[in-house]
């Protein structure tokens, strides 16, 4: 299993200057660094991060502990995985997609029943979903009885969506055939498109 970390985001709400929103401390340590130390001690490698903007600060906290992407055009998600994709070695054949901010929250036991979980079952995709007191601004994870049928981002979502309280926060696990399939054929802002298009298959 491999893990790829999108790093290469502005971070305009944290209005981070000069660097990278993921350097940005959090308790003793950067915030990217409790994501990747954690993987490290799940024995999970490559990890690889893509990053973008203010590059520089993000390699200069990871060096030599991960493998870098560069993202040279921020054209979302499914691009930011696109350019991780190329250095995946060809023996891996399961791929862990996290943010670099939020999941330094993420406990080792958390990922580690989200993997087991996904390789039990033999998806081809599995996501984390977190309930919040206050989803305003989240994507709302839309089911039918106990089966995830989409995801929708606030702006799309109705008023009844709207108080959904489970949420999309981003932490993927795939198949990198899966990836390799499908990933070309998403345009920006479309990646949860073709994860609502494609769950259940």
């Amino acid at each position: 299993i491999a893990a790829i970390i999108l790093a290469g985001g502005r971070g305009k709400r944290m209005k981070s200057k000069g660097v990278n929103k993921v350097v940005v401390p959090l308790g003793n340590k950067q915030m990217i660094l409790h994501a990747v130390d954690r993987l490290t001690e799940l024995l999970i490698s490559p990890i690889i991060v893509v990053v973008g903007f203010a590059k520089e600060s993000v390699m200069k906290v990871l060096d030599g502990k991960v493998v870098f992407a560069h993202q040279s055009k921020r054209l979302g998600t499914a691009h930011a995985v696109m350019c991780a994709l190329k250095k995946v070695p060809e023996d891996v054949d399961t791929v862990l997609v996290l943010n670099g901010d939020d999941s330094a929250f993420y406990t080792e036991d958390i990922i580690k029943k989200l993997i087991e979980s996904h390789l039990k079952k033999k998806s081809a995709l599995s996501f984390l979903t977190i309930a919040v007191n206050n989803p305003v601004g989240l994507g709302r994870v839309i089911k039918y009885k106990d089966s995830v049928i989409g995801i929708v981002e606030e702006k799309d979502a109705t008023q009844k969506q709207r108080k959904i309280t489970e949420i999309n926060p981003a932490c993927y696990i795939f198949e990198v055939s899966f990836l390799k399939k499908y990933l070309g054929k998403v345009k920006k802002s479309e990646f949860l498109k073709v994860l609502k298009n494609t769950i259940g298959k």
